[in-house]
């Protein structure tokens, strides 16, 4: 039986005010895992680990995890993402294309994306593509067809001549 409140170095203060700074779910889960340990609330790792939603076999690799790397290990965010398909050369002359009003449609971007650059987006990753550039879709402000254009004219504010 091993005694985690000696064995755990950090006091339960410090990991508790840890666990309170961390925007991460996944990383604030592994610092309360350490807390309930530390802490005396759970007396095993299964417990702890059932608390916060890890299998016993989790809470085995987290804690030796803990054991031989310290908290640091456990700090840390695993996720880091992808890169952009497109380098940054590609993304300009995209922006300058766009530029030029010639795209109405995800699909017609899609094409040309893979003509000119030879990568393939699925209509979701161009999506987000756009989202990532800040690229909007651009369309015109609606009017009805049937406006009166010289009567809005006639309607409009202006300074008369005296």
């Amino acid at each position: 039986m091993i005694d985690y409140p000696k064995v755990i170095k950090e006091s339960a203060k410090k990991l508790r005010r840890l666990e309170k700074e961390q925007h991460k779910a996944f990383v604030r889960d592994r610092i309360r895992f350490l807390w309930l340990l530390k802490s005396g609330r759970c007396s095993s790792q299964s417990d702890a680990g059932e608390l916060i939603g890890l299998r016993p076999r989790s809470s085995q690799r987290l804690w030796q995890q803990y054991r031989s790397s310290g908290l640091e290990a456990l700090l840390t965010y695993p996720y880091r993402g992808t890169t952009c398909r497109l380098t940054e050369q590609q993304r300009e002359r995209l922006n300058a294309y766009l530029a030029e009003d010639q795209v109405q449609f995800l699909h017609e971007a899609k094409a040309y994306i893979q003509q000119q650059f030879n990568v393939c987006y699925s209509m979701g990753g161009l999506h987000q593509l756009f989202e990532r550039l800040k690229v909007k879709k651009k369309t015109g402000r609606p009017t009805n067809y049937r406006k009166d254009e010289q009567g809005a004219a006639r309607f409009k504010k202006s300074l008369r001549p005296l």
